[in-house]
């Protein structure tokens, strides 16, 4: 580790160079300022295409350490400041942007964001085949999502904390009638307790599965006016 004088040094250097290049930034005209965000673009894609997996890993992660470092000593009207240039920044870059432009944005976010969700996963590739009994799977936050223990305010219908609100009745809009009785034997043969009960409910999905892709008719037709039909009966 240099001693604190030479780091002391460092730092004044960097400040002083910091200092000159905001000062040359901010003489610089529309078309100049183009320009070079255009040639830093261009250097800095030439620089990355020639990376390998692990120093890509290396240069994001070290990103994010400096990133998470300069945000941690924020102050809040810092932090305003930053996230009110970021959206104006965003806006006036997006305002300009023709059909192709978003596009081609629009495919790079939804690469980036299924990036970002792989690399969660990215340690658990393979472990199917590499299962080891000295592993908690039980106790690991990707694998155990726990119960379903939050209702719909709407239906009152359960779902996992990762699931969407509303997506089981868009949030009110879809209204389904209760649950009636099943019609005998079906009622008997779930509730009841003799041995073709038991049997019958110790199979059920089994029984199920062999009647589910039957062919049934209808004489009624069925139309909504608010919402496409997923399920036509013939």
């Amino acid at each position: 580790m240099a001693p604190p004088r030479k780091r002391k040094c460092a730092r004044s250097i960097q400040r002083r160079e910091r200092e000159r290049i905001a000062a040359s930034r901010a003489n610089e005209s529309s078309e100049l300022c183009q320009q070079r965000q255009l040639a830093d673009s261009e250097r800095t894609a030439a620089a990355r295409a020639y990376e390998t997996e692990d120093e890509r890993y290396s240069r994001q992660a070290a990103n994010a350490q400096r990133m998470a470092i300069a945000r941690a000593s924020e102050i809040t009207e810092e932090r305003y400041r930053r996230q009110a240039a970021d959206a104006q920044r965003t806006a006036t870059a997006r305002a300009y942007e023709n059909t192709e432009e978003r596009c081609r944005r629009q495919e790079a976010d939804a690469q980036r964001i299924s990036n970002v969700r792989y690399e969660v996963w990215r340690q658990k590739e393979n472990s199917a085949f590499q299962y080891s009994s000295n592993i908690c799977y039980e106790s690991d936050p990707l694998i155990a999502i726990g119960r379903m223990t939050l209702e719909c305010n709407f239906c009152q219908a359960l779902r996992w904390k990762g699931e969407s609100p509303g997506m089981c009745c868009s949030n009110g809009k879809i209204r389904l009638h209760s649950l009636q009785a099943p019609p005998e034997p079906l009622y008997t043969l779930l509730t009841a307790d003799y041995s073709d009960a038991v049997h019958f409910q110790d199979n059920v999905r089994k029984y199920n599965a062999c009647f589910q892709m039957t062919s049934f008719d209808s004489t009624k037709e069925i139309r909504h006016l608010k919402f496409k039909v997923k399920c036509t009966i013939e």
